[in-house]
């Protein structure tokens, strides 16, 4: 793999990748949440979670939050339907428009798996000297401020 130099542009867009993909790996390593028989696959329980905290989206609009291929997003939700977690309901004002919301229990499930994701991610930060842990913290809220400014 070829380095670019120090500060470039490229090196730097490179390293914010890496960090992403090995920061997921290594915090949702081993989780899985088990529902309806099944395994609930990391992107269905992202998207019952982007559901659930807007309350009601088009699949379009789906589609903008997640970047899913939209045949994936379709067997995603799909499958959220068939499990009882999301329904699709016409628009009242526009019939054309199908929006895609929350039952009941998918709002109950969504909370679930946010907790056990809450508690999962603590057993792993524990693994880290309380120093550690502090600067970890503390460059997650810095690179939130600098996102939010994107």
């Amino acid at each position: 793999m070829a380095r670019h130099a120090p500060g470039s542009d490229r090196e730097d867009t490179g390293a914010i990748f890496r960090t992403l993909h090995l920061l997921k790996r290594k915090l949702l390593k081993e989780y899985r949440y088990h529902y309806g028989g099944s395994d609930l696959h990391p992107s269905s329980a992202r998207t019952l979670h982007l559901i659930a905290a807007h309350d009601r989206r088009t699949m379009s609009e789906l589609h903008d939050l997640t970047a899913f291929e939209r045949g994936s997003l379709t067997k995603i939700v799909d499958g959220l339907i068939d499990l009882g977690l999301v329904e699709r309901k016409r628009g009242e004002r526009d019939r054309r428009k199908v929006f895609v919301i929350p039952t009941p229990e998918g709002i109950a499930v969504d909370r679930e798996i946010h907790r056990e994701v809450q508690q999962h991610v603590a057993r792993i930060l524990e693994r880290l000297s309380p120093e550690d842990r502090a600067r970890f913290f503390d460059a997650t809220r810095t690179l939130e401020e600098i996102v939010e400014k994107l």
